[in-house]
């Protein structure tokens, strides 16, 4: 009776399952967006730091222009987001066990 009981209790479709895969996704693309942001970061105070060192003008939008179309950053770049994107294609094509 209790091995019946559990069978009909059992959903046929896992939701959390779905809500799972989704949540993962954001979090991997989000994560991606903090290691890019923070490079960026770091790359624009030491750029700052380098100006002011050297005594040439400081102009922000004109230094994270500089950096986010050098070659080093887009590199750096597509690395991070090709390496993310694999793992959340890798996570979605996981079969679920209950």
């Amino acid at each position: 009776m209790q091995s019946l009981r559990r069978m009909i209790d059992t959903p046929t479709y896992n939701y959390a399952a779905k809500i799972g895969k989704a949540v993962y996704t954001v979090l991997e693309l989000t994560r991606m967006l903090v290691i890019l942001g923070t490079a960026a970061g770091l790359a624009f105070v030491a750029d700052v730091v380098w100006r002011r060192e050297t005594g040439r003008p400081i102009a922000p939008g004109e230094i994270f222009l500089e950096i986010v179309t050098s070659r080093p950053y887009l590199l750096f770049a597509a690395v991070i987001v090709v390496i993310r994107l694999r793992r959340i294609r890798y996570r979605l094509r996981d079969h679920e066990t209950d």
